[in-house]
């Protein structure tokens, strides 16, 4: 059962993005049982605040919390407008060192899938680089005032250090000249290394062609890529856990009608990920159609897992256990190849066994070959940190 507070969210992505009627929306906002402290809970962790701000306008309805969520707005707004502008400097700057590099994500999408209307949550911008250009990329944005997010200086050493991390990203910080604060996440990969599809930072960048970006040519995605890089972000990482992803998949759908489902599918099935895309479309189907289907089947297990995180609002870190136990089962249940439980846990120690200077510190570190003791230490360090706290 969907609860009263997320049918106000579907809802109000279904009036701005897919052009619905208020009349629901409406009949929700008046409800005396609707739960206001949990609306602001399910909008900050399904990151659709902007999209149930222009909902909220378009009937003219207020209160203290659409107040809150339309201030979030304005400054979201001019951030998008900052980070835009300075994720074009940024590839414009690797262009003319003769780097190749794409924007990914956030921007990418809020310029190609929304037209720069401002109704997509963002927090910083992405810039993918392929891996042999890494050291170099980083001496350049350092150079151009950026300061790592880790401690020490980019030293070859720490640059190894980096370059093993699961995640394959690193953070950047720099105030820029009209002091505003601007963060990247810098990415080197599209998944974390336990992830095993058969998809690579190479294949982002074979159909990239110079294109307008913000006013400036630079290399640019493809649509085939955009559509790689929202459906292995979303769908194979993120498993569509947020409304967040959805609403960026109704907006690619309704962007680019010429892109019909039999191609997403050839791509899926290059890509191992024809599960998460039909559960994808699914999930759009059914919960963003004209009238909202409150049950789903007994067939559709998977379905009811994702609405719960939508409905519970809770992120799957390692300190969630529960949360995190809810996502694996997802996660599994959505690949195209059978996947154990045995297999999910074994990737997962190997690659958190591997010391990286974007953790906390641990208190002791074995050699890489003693994989379960490296674990073992993380976990140890994780709990000993939270016991000083």
């Amino acid at each position: 059962m969907i609860s009263k507070e997320l049918e106000l969210l579907i809802e109000s992505i279904k009036i701005v993005l897919l052009d619905a009627s208020p009349n629901v929306f409406k009949n929700l906002t008046n409800d005396p049982k609707l739960n206001w402290q949990r609306v602001d809970k399910l909008l900050k962790y399904n990151s659709i605040r902007p999209i149930f701000y222009q909902a909220c306008r378009n009937i003219n309805f207020q209160n203290d919390l659409v107040e809150r969520v339309g201030v979030f707005t304005k400054k979201q707004a001019i951030k998008n407008l900052f980070d835009g502008q300075e994720t074009s400097y940024i590839l414009d700057f690797f262009k003319q060192n003769n780097i190749p590099a794409l924007p990914y994500k956030g921007q990418l999408f809020l310029e190609y899938l929304y037209q720069n209307r401002p109704l997509r949550e963002s927090c910083d911008i992405d810039i993918i680089v392929q891996p042999e250009n890494l050291y170099e990329s980083l001496k350049l944005l350092l150079a151009d005032g950026y300061k790592l997010s880790i401690k020490g200086e980019l030293t070859y050493t720490l640059f190894k250090e980096i370059y093993r991390f699961y995640g394959r990203e690193v953070g950047l910080d720099k105030k820029t000249k009209v002091g505003k604060d601007v963060h990247i996440d810098f990415h080197w990969g599209i998944n974390e290394s336990f992830h095993e599809y058969p998809i690579g930072v190479d294949d982002f960048f074979k159909e990239a062609e110079l294109n307008d970006f913000n006013k400036k040519e630079v290399l640019v995605p493809s649509i085939n890529t955009i559509f790689k890089m929202l459906l292995n972000h979303h769908g194979g990482r993120g498993c569509w856990l947020r409304l967040k992803d959805m609403c960026d998949l109704i907006v690619f759908r309704k962007s680019y009608l010429q892109f019909e489902t039999s191609q997403m599918v050839e791509i899926a099935q290059k890509m191992g990920m024809v599960n998460i895309l039909n559960q994808g479309i699914f999930l759009s189907d059914t919960f963003f159609s004209d009238t909202i289907i409150r049950e789903v089947s007994e067939s559709q297990k998977i379905a009811k897992e994702i609405l719960a995180f939508w409905d519970k609002a809770e992120h799957y870190t390692h300190v969630n256990l529960r949360a995190r136990l809810a996502y694996e089962k997802i996660y599994r249940s959505l690949q195209d190849k059978n996947w154990s439980w045995f297999k999910s846990i074994r990737l997962n120690i190997n690659s958190m066994s591997i010391p990286n200077p974007m953790e906390s510190e641990r208190l002791i570190i074995f050699p890489d070959s003693f994989i379960y003791l490296n674990f073992f230490t993380k976990i140890l360090s994780g709990i000993w940190k939270l016991l000083k706290k």
